[in-house]
């Protein structure tokens, strides 16, 4: 027997959150294995017992689900009782987990009224005024989050390495040096996302954007 996957379904991963825990086992032999005892640990922890069926040559997946209570790396792990090759009875993950998700929001459109600008009714959305003020609300209930606003003229300076993910939002044009630092970011691992608007000038777009299917606007 062995345990050949485990994996988080779910990420990034933050506090509080249930997060699915999916480990594979397989039977190398030739007879099937009942009421096998399997376990998950965390940060050395045993957390929960399961007992698990396999037919000869065949996989077994099965999902624990788990809530971290404190950010930072740690580590799962999935075991089974010891055989003759002890090694493969276990397989370890290490999961970091985040107090929250920081992303900036880059407006392309000023607006002197309430709710005016591009990026109002997305930075709502992401954290909602009601979850964070309401009378009563926890870690829990509040959103994990933190929407952070800037013009499009300040996004030349802005070191993006801090931020989960960065929208453009009603962008106007960007220029070479803007473009390079976008792409560094996504191959870095960020993500970017693109919400078209009024003030976006197409040909602009293409030629520092999207390069003829070789730069990072995906259309």
């Amino acid at each position: 027997l062995s345990v050949t996957q485990l994996a988080a379904l779910e990420q990034p991963v933050t506090i509080g959150q249930p997060v699915r825990l999916r480990c594979t086992v397989h039977n190398h032999g030739r007879e099937p294995v009942t009421d096998l005892p399997l376990e998950l640990k965390v940060d050395g922890k045993r957390i929960e017992q399961r007992r698990i069926s396999l037919a000869a040559g065949t996989d077994f997946n099965e999902t624990f689900v788990h809530r971290f209570a404190v950010s930072g790396e740690h580590r799962v792990q999935v075991s089974l009782p010891a055989d003759s090759l002890p090694l493969d009875d276990q397989r370890w993950l290490s999961v970091p987990v985040r107090d929250r998700l920081r992303v900036l929001l880059v407006n392309g459109r000023p607006a002197g009224q309430s709710l005016g600008r591009a990026t109002d009714y997305l930075s709502l959305a992401l954290q909602p005024r009601t979850a964070r003020n309401s009378p009563g609300a926890s870690a829990a209930t509040a959103s994990v989050i933190e929407p952070e606003l800037i013009s499009d003229g300040e996004l030349a300076n802005r070191d993006l390495t801090p931020y989960d993910c960065v929208f453009l939002c009603d962008v106007a044009l960007f220029t070479e040096r803007e473009a390079q630092q976008l792409e560094t970011y996504l191959k870095a691992g960020g993500g970017v996302i693109w919400a078209m608007g009024d003030q976006v000038r197409a040909d602009t777009n293409n030629n520092v954007l999207y390069r003829d299917g070789q730069g990072i606007l995906p259309a």
